[in-house]
């Protein structure tokens, strides 16, 4: 990441603690399974914001930018959920519970 683009993150998230992951959930009204429910945990030193919005009943897009070292999520497997990722700095992986690492 560009340290210009670092330093505007970093002014955004000032009112941010550290450990902290806001979360802004926009839904249109939907009641289908979603992945930021209860369920969903996130542990960071770090900081970020995740925004997601329904985009059409039953899909969800969210955009996230973190300004952390790693952050580490977990949910439970749900079969009517498609996850795809992009990460645009840094790297995107998995480490799955029966030791594989994605």
């Amino acid at each position: 990441m560009k340290k210009e683009e670092s330093k505007v993150i970093a002014q955004k998230f000032q009112k941010i603690p550290n450990g902290t992951l806001a979360l802004k959930h926009c839904r249109a009204g939907g009641t289908g399974t979603t992945l930021f429910g209860e369920q969903f945990r996130a542990v960071t030193a770090g900081k970020g914001v995740m925004e997601a919005y329904e985009t059409f009943p039953g899909i969800e897009v969210s955009f996230n930018v973190f300004l952390a070292s790693e952050i580490k999520f977990q949910h439970d497997a749900s079969d009517s959920v498609l996850e795809i990722y992009y990460c645009r700095s840094g790297r995107v992986g998995w480490n799955m519970q029966d030791g594989t690492a994605v």
